[in-house]
């Protein structure tokens, strides 16, 4: 067998960052915006071992399942900080819902409360879409993910900032952290 080719072909149909498609429901859950990702950290997974004592001896058993609830996106700011400004409102919500205690302004304040129609429409689904390397991902084809994850109860807990300077060439990115109840595999 020629490794080198071996080598060539897995490394080409590698999971790529680039081609995440990430569907974001609004807080009514009724439309969605999908964007692509430049980044993304699904929660980690990790198994806790118990260790039993034997004759002398600790010996590793298999113990409960740990599902860490915080994960991140970046995502490539638009010219008009659409992203940014659907993070930030999401997150507003949350300081809204109830003592009026938010430093924005009333009308702002009021209108945000109006789009709450109760606290569980502030926790929303995340879906992830992993697209093979070769494809072309269009919301109008009918290519199939090679992956999808949904991440449930998910709320923005911290938008990264921004940093400007005189570097016409760079593009923004938006790094949000979230945390949610847990996230399945479904395909």
């Amino acid at each position: 067998m020629n490794y080198r080719i071996f080598l060539e072909n897995a490394l080409r149909q590698g999971a790529r960052t680039t081609k995440w498609d990430i569907i974001l429901p609004d807080s009514k859950n009724s439309q969605r915006l999908s964007v692509m990702a430049k980044d993304v950290s699904l929660p980690a997974l990790e198994l806790k071992p118990i260790t039993m004592k034997y004759k002398g001896r600790s010996i590793p058993i298999a113990g409960q399942v740990d599902q860490p609830n915080d994960f991140s996106i970046t995502f490539t700011v638009d010219q008009d900080h659409f992203i940014r400004k659907y993070f930030e409102d999401w997150m507003l919500s949350f300081d809204v819902r109830g003592s009026g205690t938010s430093m924005i302004d009333k009308q702002y304040e009021n209108e945000l409360k109006r789009n709450i129609s109760n606290e569980s429409s502030l926790y929303r689904d995340i879906t992830l879409l992993q697209y093979s390397f070769d494809s072309e991902v269009d919301p109008t084809s009918n290519i199939q993910p090679t992956a999808k994850y949904v991440i449930y109860g998910c709320f923005p807990k911290h938008i990264s900032e921004f940093s400007y300077n005189n570097d016409n060439e760079a593009i923004l990115d938006l790094k949000v952290s979230f945390s949610c109840i847990y996230y399945q595999r479904e395909a």
